[in-house]
């Protein structure tokens, strides 16, 4: 590798017109590493190729380091590799559209210390700015100091679009996925901050994962802060996945998760799964605050979606969750369960027009129904992950709900 690297020429790599891969193309700068050039590693009849850049720090920018233009104007599918962090700073032109080539983003270090500025990571800045791909966006992050203080943090929108399904002898990506995960570290998506993986037109809706660990009770590490909106609704199919998972989850402000589907509801997990089952990480406490939204519904037909809210510990539910059955479908399957202590304050929508209303599970230790009260002994709002006491719910708060199956713990 060399210690700087400028690259403003062009490289072609193509696989044969009639069959054969596109190849590999690197660029590895143990310092700087600045990329205005082109890359084309397509394949008419195989596999796209891959670009990788490496270097400590990588800013990818309007006119200097890595250019938007470059990305855009490369045919590849893209790693990017960092020590230190990965930058995508307030473009002019708002958008990077990668074509059909996926986006990988390694960021693995050394954190100097518990401060923001020193976090390793990925940074995208503008609000307004757009990553687009029909390819799959993955972005991992690693701390491996004792600071534990990995960052991703989102303001833009992320957008993968599913292919229609491949003609012979035209291998395509599988796309339509977005994976956010920090290990040692925290994820925050703001209340810009989109993550799309739509389908539409007989495609198949997407997934989406959030994933935070490293809980050491000093800093912000192992925690999800999500203000934004994750999308894998379907209007021509059923309702992709999309799992929300660390070791202090939250969605505040006005949260917005849409597994909805034309034909069928999807899969939301926050927290963690059926119970705090399953291969998923569960957290220690959840919080979803009063202007969230969790949309799992049929639109046109089928079975509500299924939507798993969970902790270890304590879970915070004050949000609407929807999972409702259109024409002869059922409504859907929700949990909302904190292991030890639940407080159950928002609204549950669960109902069919076939009937046929869904399951509520509430499945804290003990719960005790009231004519009045909700969760009592618990502290202020200002620490959302905070709070003591027992689970107590308004009996007003359960027959709101449209359901057939009522489980409470036995």
């Amino acid at each position: 590798a060399a210690e700087s690297i400028e690259f403003s020429g062009s490289v072609s790599a193509r696989g044969g017109e009639l069959a054969g891969d596109g190849g590999h193309v690197e660029l590895n700068a143990t310092e700087s590493l600045a990329f205005s050039g082109t890359v084309d590693t397509s394949a008419p009849n195989g596999t796209l190729g891959t670009l990788t850049l490496s270097a400590p720090q990588i800013d990818i920018a309007d006119d200097t380091g890595v250019t938007a233009t470059a990305l855009e104007s490369s045919s590849a599918n893209v790693e990017i590799n960092a020590t230190q962090n990965v930058t995508l700073h307030d473009l002019a032109q708002n958008e990077i559209d990668l074509g059909e080539g996926s986006l990988a983003i390694n960021v693995e270090g050394i954190a100097l210390s518990a401060e923001d500025s020193d976090a390793v990571g990925f940074l995208m800045v503008g609000a307004d700015d757009i990553i687009s791909t029909a390819g799959t966006v993955t972005v991992q992050v690693t701390d491996g100091s004792t600071n534990a203080n990995a960052l991703i943090d989102v303001a833009g929108r992320i957008e993968t679009t599913k292919l229609p399904a491949p003609l012979p002898n035209e291998p395509r990506n599988p796309g339509n996925d977005i994976a956010l995960a920090a290990n040692q570290g925290r994820v925050r998506i703001h209340s810009s901050g989109e993550l799309d993986a739509s389908a539409n037109d007989g495609a198949e809706a997407g997934r989406i994962l959030i994933s935070a660990t490293g809980f050491d009770g000093v800093n912000e590490s192992g925690t999800v802060s999500f203000s934004g909106s994750a999308d894998v609704s379907n209007n021509d199919g059923v309702g992709g996945e999309v799992r929300v998972l660390g070791d202090r989850v939250g969605l505040f402000d006005a949260a917005i998760i849409d597994a909805s589907g034309s034909m069928g509801g999807g899969t939301v997990l926050v927290g963690g799964n059926y119970q705090g089952g399953g291969d998923e990480h569960s957290a220690h406490r959840t919080y979803i605050s009063s202007n969230s939204v969790i949309n799992a519904d049929a639109l046109t037909t089928g079975d509500g979606g299924t939507v798993f809210v969970w902790s270890d510990d304590f879970t915070r539910f004050y949000g609407n969750i929807s999972a409702r059955g259109v024409g002869t479908g059922s409504g859907g399957f929700v949990e909302v369960s904190g292991k030890r202590v639940l407080q159950f304050d928002g609204v549950v929508a669960i109902g069919a027009e076939s009937g046929q209303g869904g399951t509520l599970l509430l499945d804290p230790d003990v719960i005790n129904i009231t004519d009045t009260a909700t969760t009592t002994g618990v502290q202020a709002d200002v620490t959302p992950f905070g709070g003591t006491g027992t689970t107590t719910i308004a009996r007003s708060l359960l027959e709101a709900v449209s359901y057939t199956h009522l489980t409470l713990p036995t």
